[in-house]
């Protein structure tokens, strides 16, 4: 076995190691820590570390709202059909991509991790999102027999997401403004 050759064009100095622990952020971790380093080269900081939990929360509510939009989208579709059951396999997840991470950053910003810390639940998603996701099937269920009915479903769905985003606060506290 040879030794891995550690001769890099860039080396970028880094700090105090981040951990995304027992979650899938690794994603967010390595955009978050990119953007750390420059705030720290520019500001000439020793150490800093943006909020993680921050951004994470924000990433659970967009995923939520976007999942109850796409059941909104496939009402004409069968609940039991294959488009429908592949949203309701798993509405929510932990994992992400770069471009995802931008652009929560630009719509949310970023906050230093002392502003939202990790929580147990941040550092942990194994216990909890399964039990997002159900809530979030129940949702479906109930904004496709609401629209079934003929009734409004915007209502409903805003008071679905004001849930998601109440839950959210107890498991990440809730963001600053």
């Amino acid at each position: 076995i040879s030794k891995l050759q550690m001769d890099f064009s860039v080396l970028v100095k880094t700090n105090n190691i981040t951990n995304q622990k027992q979650s899938g952020r690794c994603w967010m971790f390595a955009a978050l820590n990119t953007l750390r380093y420059q705030v720290m080269k520019k500001y000439d900081l020793k150490t800093f570390e943006l909020s993680q939990a921050y951004l994470f929360f924000w990433d659970k509510l967009e995923k939520s709202n976007y999942f109850l939009e796409s059941i909104l989208e496939t009402l004409d579709e069968p609940t039991g059909g294959r488009l429908v059951s592949y949203l309701l396999t798993s509405p929510v997840g932990d994992g992400g991509q770069w471009d995802m991470a931008i652009s929560l950053i630009k719509k949310y910003g970023v906050v230093p991790s002392w502003v939202m810390p990790e929580t147990v639940h941040s550092t942990g998603t194994a216990k909890y999102l399964p039990i997002l996701n159900r809530k979030l099937r129940e949702d479906a269920l109930e904004l496709r027999a609401m629209a079934k009915e003929g009734k409004d479903t915007a209502a409903r769905r805003e008071e679905m997401l004001a849930e998601i985003y109440n839950a959210l606060c107890i498991l990440y506290g809730q963001p600053p403004r």
